[in-house]
């Protein structure tokens, strides 16, 4: 290894590390985006007119998820979504110069009340992304598709199974479980306690 080389490495390794931050960041942009129904950080994750196979037909480009997720949007989300939550883990990132590559695994819940009954659809995958930094600016997902591992609909019951089943647990303001009022329940408003941070998560 020549001294030129030795010395090139330092900041081949700083700048993927800066890549890696910076994509790590849309990603949970992405996420928070979505579940607080903020259409103008989903987009933020993404280049205008980058695809997105979310299968099931849901929309074909980043963009046009965001519309999904704008609060406003009458035609966005199923209002019987009360809430929706996206948990990330195991993000695998490897970056080329101003082009990257990564799979992230999520689990996503989707909160709904139908007939009086409350469900969760719980869907499990990865998403698989490609990543360009374009005119000096941040990287964002040029592509995406959502590999689907599992996916399953599950009833919510009112009351703990097994032992001590009759205290409520599951449901806040279930019989036997008031809510206190100093309760920081989420919202996909910004009524959402996360709005109110000293620097603002946007």
């Amino acid at each position: 290894m020549t001294t030129q080389q030795q010395q090139d490495i330092p900041q081949r390794v700083l700048h993927d590390l800066i890549a890696k931050d910076e994509i790590n960041d849309a990603l949970v942009r992405y996420c928070r985006g979505v579940d607080r129904r903020d259409a103008a950080l989903v987009r933020s994750a993404y280049h205008e007119g980058a695809p997105d196979d979310h299968g099931f037909t849901v929309v074909d480009s980043g963009w046009g998820l965001a519309e999904l997720c704008d609060r406003d949007n009458p035609n966005g989300f199923p209002a019987e979504w009360s809430s929706t939550s996206h948990v990330l883990s195991n993000v695998l990132i490897r970056v080329d110069g101003d082009r990257a590559s990564s799979e992230s695994t999520f689990v996503a819940t989707m909160r709904m009340e139908h007939e009086g009954t409350r469900w969760n659809l719980v869907s499990s995958g990865r998403y698989v992304d490609e990543w360009e930094r374009r005119d000096g600016g941040p990287f964002r997902i040029s592509s995406r598709i959502v590999v689907t591992d599992e996916t399953r609909t599950d009833e919510v019951p009112r009351e703990w199974p097994g032992p001590d089943s009759s205290v409520p647990k599951v449901v806040p303001g279930a019989e036997g479980f008031p809510v206190p009022p100093n309760v920081p329940f989420g919202s996909a408003t910004e009524a959402d306690p996360s709005y109110r941070t000293s620097i603002p998560l946007v």
